[in-house]
């Protein structure tokens, strides 16, 4: 798959779960894909502008670990507050911690969310550097 035509991410169904493969040319690119990927299956991630700005500071032991953390943190921000996070600017990502801006914007009606997802879990986890293009596969409880 050429660099200049890939997707940045897609779904696929996994017996009761969902799951999303992301992509991108760079880690920041790709941890942002997978946010996406992630709030794209819980709503129309175009309608929700990213007006409100929240920092967003993670550690971990591995790459599997930090994407598994920062889905997770994003995840919770959603189900506690109801904000899908949009568009990221990191200052700072390696291997074990990330530093990064979130624009979010608010769920406009909760209750209109297409699918809820319950966990991000370790299941068939996978974070690959092949080609000059990072991907990760991450499957959701929903």
């Amino acid at each position: 798959m050429s660099q200049e035509s890939f997707k940045p991410f897609e779904t696929f169904d996994h017996t009761a779960d969902v799951g999303i493969i992301a992509r991108g040319r760079t880690r920041r690119e790709l941890f942002a894909n997978a946010a996406r990927g992630m709030f794209s299956i819980i709503t129309d991630i175009s309608k929700v502008s990213g007006a409100i700005q929240l920092p967003i500071r993670i550690e971990a032991e591995g790459a599997e670990e930090l994407l598994i953390s920062w889905l997770r943190e994003l995840l919770y921000l959603y189900s506690t507050r109801y904000l899908v996070c949009t568009d990221f600017e990191f200052s700072d990502l390696s291997d074990t911690g990330l530093d990064c801006d979130a624009g979010s914007g608010p769920l406009e009606k909760p209750d209109s969310a297409r699918t809820e997802i319950k966990a991000v879990t370790y299941h068939g986890l996978e974070v690959k550097h092949e080609n000059d293009l990072w991907t990760a596969k991450v499957i959701f409880d929903i």
